[in-house]
């Protein structure tokens, strides 16, 4: 009986394990997913409105396009291989041009009710040890948090970078600042607890994954939200020193 408790037991572990991972996975799929979505919009509507630069319109969405394709290649062959999601391929990278390149996709949207603005106040150089990929991934998450937060207004999403002094450590704060609908106080407590989620849809493992990839590279990530206000994403890295 024992025997047999034991082996119902361990199947049942393995059976969560899977679930568990195959959630993680199709969460990792979904992000690239966006950008592929925008970019043939763009084509579609430049075509259709007879876009005077539609040649260059339509080089830069196939780019994205291959580029994002590349990357669920890359997370399918890994699961496929070793039945875990990619690992982190660690570089120093400049904040400021991560975060560009994931905001350029979003700059077709409709200025009237979805709008990005930037401001940076690093020293120049200032680098952060991250996986290139996978941390535009995070952007990706929670810019389309933003999103889904929209009101009938529309949002405005400021996305703010800032260098900290520390003679120990210093590092680089990266604010994400929304006007949406804001999040209630009971809800913000939970936001990054696995299967939790504040919408009708999706697994609840988008937070959970973000604050795990931002504390594998020694950060940190915190939620500040108010109903009615908005929400603010607040994530502090090391500068990356040699």
């Amino acid at each position: 009986d024992l025997r047999v408790s034991n082996a119902r037991l361990i199947n049942a572990e393995k059976a969560a394990a899977w679930k568990e991972m195959a959630r993680q996975v199709a969460h990792e799929i979904k992000n690239p997913l966006t950008p592929i979505r925008l970019s043939a919009q763009l084509i579609r509507r430049a075509k259709a409105d007879g876009h005077a630069e539609f040649d260059d319109l339509l080089e830069d969405g196939l780019s994205t396009i291959l580029s994002q394709t590349e990357s669920l290649k890359k997370i399918a062959g890994d699961f496929a291989n070793f039945a875990v999601l990619p690992r982190a391929n660690i570089e120093p990278h400049s904040p400021i041009d991560l975060i560009n390149v994931v905001t350029r996709l979003y700059a077709h949207e409709d200025h009237t009710q979805f709008s990005i603005d930037l401001s940076h106040d690093l020293p120049e150089g200032t680098r952060i040890a991250v996986d290139g990929d996978e941390f535009k991934r995070v952007l990706l998450n929670l810019i389309n948090n933003t999103l889904e937060a929209m009101t009938t207004d529309g949002v405005r999403l400021e996305i703010s970078t800032t260098y900290i002094s520390d003679p120990e450590e210093p590092s680089v704060k990266i604010e994400l600042a929304d006007n949406g609908r804001g999040i209630p106080p009971e809800a913000v407590a939970r936001l990054f607890e696995p299967y939790f989620t504040t919408r009708s849809s999706g697994t609840g493992l988008g937070l959970a994954i973000v604050k795990k990839t931002i504390e594998s590279y020694d950060g940190v990530i915190t939620i500040d939200s108010e109903c009615g206000i908005g929400t603010t994403v607040t994530i502090q890295l090391p500068v990356y020193d040699g």
